[in-house]
């Protein structure tokens, strides 16, 4: 294997065989890996060729302004007596409150939505809106959009994800992502 390191330079190391010199060079190729993803604002890209297990961790989380977002959840839909379409917020899950962290049965709920934001924003950046609509996580929502018992029957005519990104100078919404009309059938003309 690895015979041509010296026996100098491998009790230098505190080395006693060949194996632990691929282990201790295994470790410093990762740990370099590791310092070149901190110093990078996105990981290169030729870092994610040779990282496909996603084994090199990246530590932003834990700097001086970590990020802090949240999701809401809206559709567009006429109001009972009202007039006009206007879009409502009717996030699945309610906001953590501080006994979130003992007892939260919230958790689950929000995760699922979270997990289905992030699909649809995924799928939306990398193959575009015509394929983000064709997602599970697109179609488990269109369904709980439109099966809101608050609002008239097809009266749900969208909805729309709002990406709430918190920092020290306030917050901002970005609209993430919009549905194409909900409730419309596609014609189709049958042939003779």
């Amino acid at each position: 294997m690895i015979t041509w390191v010296s026996a100098s330079i491998r009790n230098d190391l505190g080395v006693s065989s060949p194996k632990d010199l691929l282990c201790l060079a295994i470790f410093a190729v990762w740990f370099l890996l590791t310092v070149i993803r901190q110093l990078k604002r996105r990981k290169p890209r030729w870092l994610g060729r040779i990282d496909p297990l996603r084994i090199v961790p990246s530590w932003r989380l834990f700097g001086p302004r970590p990020p802090s977002s949240d999701y809401r959840f809206e559709v567009k839909c006429k109001p009972a007596g009202g007039e006009g379409f206007v879009w409502i917020d009717v996030t699945p899950h309610k906001p953590r409150t501080w006994r979130a962290f003992g007892w939260n049965p919230q958790r689950r709920l929000r995760k699922t939505f979270n997990a289905c934001a992030n699909s649809i924003w995924r799928a939306l950046r990398k193959k575009g809106k015509k394929r983000a609509c064709r997602t599970p996580a697109y179609h488990l929502l269109a369904k709980y959009a439109t099966s809101l018992s608050d609002f008239a029957p097809r009266s749900v005519r969208r909805f729309r994800i709002v990406r709430r990104e918190r920092s020290a100078a306030g917050t901002a919404d970005m609209i993430v992502f919009t549905s194409r009309r909900l409730g419309r059938r596609r014609r189709t003309v049958a042939k003779v």
